[in-house]
């Protein structure tokens, strides 16, 4: 597929992070992008964290990119720099002294010169010593970073580099264009300082109006209140309310209709006077919440809010998911890993930041010099010499010989209608079905072994035909097969005919050493919590149930095990078997290439001429005949009647609950 700038050569000269951001959204746009590195190594490939002595944060910043191992402080070694600059329809550097504008423009009179660096090439500081830290502290936003009365803070991620990064890719863009239409390559200068400085211009404007410079205000905003985070029963949400139809609508939601004639926080202008006494009143009330709850609750009243989410949470957030920001990669050295998705979303030509993954240091160094003319004999004069060098390795494939096989049901929504035959059976054609909550749960985690080991995610049912919708979409989510168990002699199973089905299905699909069998811990329609726990009993497998977090270490599986008053760490062996709580994971949702693709991945269907040569699938002890459960009654419960809102504050509201009791005698 062509992508928007797959026609553009850049030549990188850049190492510290906006540099490489910038060259990295080039490569993500498709241009060709070729990195030069002296025989060391760019510095970031030994930065921490390390994984089979790989830097993930090199692998971050160089993925779609070539690398050329080039000693260009040897007179061979500038002429060849040299070379690949006229060759290059852009050149991007955060060092000018190794290449600067005048000796490219020389060679190449249309190039496009990128510069980017800490303090600019004019001023007093052009050659000062540049860091994150020293430049955001002297660009005034730690000054604006933190709580009011205390010392300045460092912002948690190095915007600036990023922001810097975006900046100098926009200007380059721009440039393309200009020579698009005039012919003429430019220079492009990019500060960091400048950068950061320009975040600022709020401030700036402000000040030049009155001199004054409002104060930090830590999490809660300086214009409009409420509008900051707050402390909920597990966490804490971000609250932003703007308007005064808005903070009379929040606090009937709320039942804190006091607040509103509250003379302290009448107005806007009366709440910031008062922000001291409003932030205790607003966090008695999110106190009272789950943070997800309250934040429901406003988004269903038209209301902002936002539950604070950690960087765990949203590489598994599925608004994220959705927008396929975080994308399952694979690194020749670090193995499996997720990388952040691009924000930027084009249509006709997308683009792709899993296309190459970050290159050994000069690992495309023939490849390049081929390309600009130099012979294979010269090339391995050069490499004799030390001028250049190449390194290779192997790609390590994902782990196909692992698998995560999900056991799944369709269940009747129980949340809707139930409806009961006459036998006491419930009537499940008469009701709408949904995949057991449990079970997506267990999909889940499956689907996150594989981002994290590139197994191999089976998902399998055992149910009528139309199962197989539930299958497609379990495939959708990225399930990499489906297998549906379904014959009339199977119909009608109870727990333990279902496990002895199940079992027979799995011992087909093959278990093998590295496997991992994830079941939901129970399914709404019978609640009993036995099937998981019955196949690992008749496979002979370890098992660990009520499962709230999984992860694989090496040769073995490490779960917390939810019970009553706490958690128990467990390890265990493979295979083996996993039953899950929905506090485990937030399932994903299903994205559109998934969708597209669900209907091309492998789907079996296994009957009962499939399984019958199983010792577990004998007709005495499967099926509804062979079942030993006996159900005596079904029924569809009463229906409450309906409640009583009570209203007022919750002194008010106490007395009148009190009232009510003892006038029925309940207390």
């Amino acid at each position: 597929m062509e992508h928007v700038l797959s026609e553009i050569k850049v030549l990188d000269l850049t190492a510290s992070l906006p540099g490489a951001f910038c060259t990295m959204n080039l490569g993500d746009c498709g241009a060709q992008v070729v990195k030069v590195e002296l025989p060391g190594g760019d510095p970031n490939r030994a930065r921490g964290p390390l994984k089979n002595g790989a830097s993930a944060f090199f692998a971050g910043l160089n993925r779609n990119k070539k690398s050329l191992c080039l000693d260009y402080t040897k007179p061979e070694g500038r002429d060849l720099l040299l070379k690949l600059a006229a060759s290059c329809d852009v050149v991007v550097t955060d060092d000018p002294s190794v290449l600067d504008y005048g000796a490219a423009k020389a060679i190449n009179p249309g190039v496009i010169y990128a510069a980017i660096t800490g303090f600019g090439e004019s001023g007093p500081l052009k050659d000062h010593l540049a860091d994150d830290l020293i430049l955001t502290a002297m660009s005034g936003m730690m000054d604006r970073t933190g709580r009011r009365g205390e010392p300045p803070m460092m912002p948690g991620v190095d915007f600036g580099g990023t922001y810097s990064g975006l900046a100098l890719l926009s200007g380059i863009v721009m440039a393309l264009f200009h020579k698009l239409t005039s012919g003429e390559g430019t220079k492009i200068e990019v500060s960091v300082l400048d950068c950061i400085f320009y975040m600022l211009e709020l401030f700036v404007m402000n000040y030049s109006i009155d001199g004054r410079i409002v104060p930090k205000n830590g999490n809660q905003d300086t214009e409009v209140a409420p509008l900051g985070t707050f402390a909920a029963q597990d966490g804490y949400a971000a609250v932003a309310i703007s308007s005064e139809g808005q903070w009379k609508k929040f606090c009937a939601l709320v039942g804190a209709d006091q607040l509103v004639d509250d003379p302290r926080f009448a107005d806007n202008a009366s709440r910031l006077a008062n922000l001291e006494e409003l932030i205790p009143e607003i966090g008695k009330i999110t106190g009272a919440w789950k943070k997800d709850e309250l934040v429901a609750a406003m988004g269903a009243s038209k209301l902002a809010g936002g539950a604070l989410k950690s960087v765990e949470e949203m590489v598994h957030d599925p608004q994220i998911r959705a927008a396929e920001m975080i994308v399952a990669g694979q690194d020749p050295v670090l193995g499996p890993l997720y990388r952040v998705g691009t924000p930027m979303k084009l249509g006709a030509t997308p683009l792709d930041v899993t296309a190459m993954p970050a290159p050994a240091l000069g690992q495309h160094t023939e490849e390049i010099l081929r390309a600009v003319g130099v012979s294979g004999p010269k090339i391995a004069e050069l490499t004799q010499t030390g001028v250049i060098s190449q390194h290779t390795f192997s790609i390590r494939s994902a782990n196909q010989n692992m698998k995560a096989i999900v056991c799944v049901k369709q269940v009747p929504d129980t949340s809707g209608k139930v409806a009961v035959n006459p036998d006491g059976t419930l009537n499940r054609a008469s009701m709408q079905t949904i995949t057991n909550p449990d079970d997506m749960n267990a999909v889940e985690a499956a689907l996150r072994l594989k981002d994290e080991t590139g197994c191999k995610v089976v998902v399998v049912t055992m149910g009528p035909p139309p199962a197989e919708g539930m299958l497609r979409e379990l495939l959708a989510m990225g399930a990499d097969e489906a297998v549906l168990v379904s014959a009339r002699e199977f119909g009608g199973s109870d727990t333990y005919a279902t496990s002895q089905i199940l079992s027979a299905a799995i011992k087909k699909i093959g278990l093998d050493k590295d496997d991992v069998i994830f079941c939901g811990r129970q399914a709404i329609d019978g609640d009993t919590a036995q099937v998981g726990p019955q196949i690992a009993e008749k496979l002979g497998l370890p098992q660990v149930s009520y499962v709230a977090n999984v992860t694989r270490e090496e040769d073995k599986v490490v779960c917390k095990r939810m019970l009553e008053d706490g958690y128990m760490v467990v390890e265990t062996t493979t295979p083996c078997l996993l039953t899950c709580i929905k506090e485990l994971n937030e399932p994903r949702y299903m994205t559109m290439q998934g969708i597209s693709e669900c209907y091309n991945k492998p789907y079996t269907v296994l009957d009962f001429e499939a399984l019958k040569d199983d010792p577990l699938i004998d007709l005495t002890t499967i099926g509804l005949k062979g079942s030993p459960t006996n159900i005596f009654k079904s029924f569809t419960p009463p229906q409450k009647g309906t409640g009583m809102m009570l209203e007022g504050s919750g002194r008010e509201t106490t007395d009148k609950l009190a009232g009510i009791l003892a006038a029925k005698h309940v207390i």
